[in-house]
């Protein structure tokens, strides 16, 4: 079995080497893909209701439509937005980002 051998070095050495590892970290962690779900609204129906859903009918969700969706990362609520689109395809436009994530 190979030795380990250990070198000094100052604090400074050490500092600048720990700084490395962690940018390198921080680079990985923001290449990864995640991903997301954007709530619309929430609603109750009984199950009755649910089941005889047919294709083309309306459910109505009692939510006025100018109020902001939710946007979910991992189960955790990380900003508010408003749905917006170009006539082709549907975005969120972010309105304000939550401190906890």
């Amino acid at each position: 079995m190979d030795k380990l051998e250990f070198t000094d070095v100052s604090e400074q050495e050490f500092e600048k080497e720990l700084e490395s590892a962690v940018s390198i970290k921080d680079d990985i962690l923001k290449s990864l893909d995640v991903s997301i779900e954007v709530r619309v609204a929430k609603k109750k129906v009984p199950l009755s209701q649910l089941s005889n859903l047919k294709c083309g009918e309306l459910l109505a969700l009692d939510t006025p439509v100018d109020t902001p969706v939710e946007i979910f990362c991992q189960g955790k609520l990380i900003a508010l937005g408003e749905l917006v689109t170009d006539g082709k395809t549907l975005s969120v436009k972010i309105l304000e980002t939550k401190d906890e994530h």
